[in-house]
């Protein structure tokens, strides 16, 4: 959320809905926050608001809801992000340690045959 409101972010006037559920509370570096953005405060809300605001197209419409986490857990919802989001997991098979180790002294060997190349030539040059 402080990336929508610091100097990195630089869309404005770019949609014609902003639908949004603004902070409740919070506060971002003076220094972090937009040039554009006016409201002249550190509080975190009030500069979601008005970023809303910036980000619509003339004609634009934006909606903000407010929903108090009391409310939320009273209706025994949860907040937390990972109960939402998916997991995928991928089967790596790997070979045996004994190979890996065998393609790593090849690469070690390979890498001493060049130094010495390396040091011949010098000793040419």
């Amino acid at each position: 959320m402080e990336f929508f409101l610091s100097k990195g972010f630089t869309e404005e006037n770019k949609y014609t809905v902003v639908l949004a559920n603004p902070p409740f509370k919070g506060r971002i570096d003076k220094s972090d926050i937009n040039d554009h953005l006016t409201v002249g405060m550190t509080k975190t809300e009030l500069l979601f608001v008005e970023r809303m605001m910036t980000l619509l197209q003339i004609g634009g419409k934006g909606k903000c809801f407010f929903v108090p986490v009391g409310e939320i857990k009273e209706n025994g919802y949860d907040l937390s992000i990972s109960k939402y989001k998916e997991i995928e997991y991928e089967d790596v098979a790997y070979e045996k340690p004994e190979i890996i180790m065998e393609n790593i002294e090849g690469l070690e060997d390979q890498i001493k045959t060049n130094i010495s190349e390396s040091k011949g030539m010098l000793k040419q040059g």
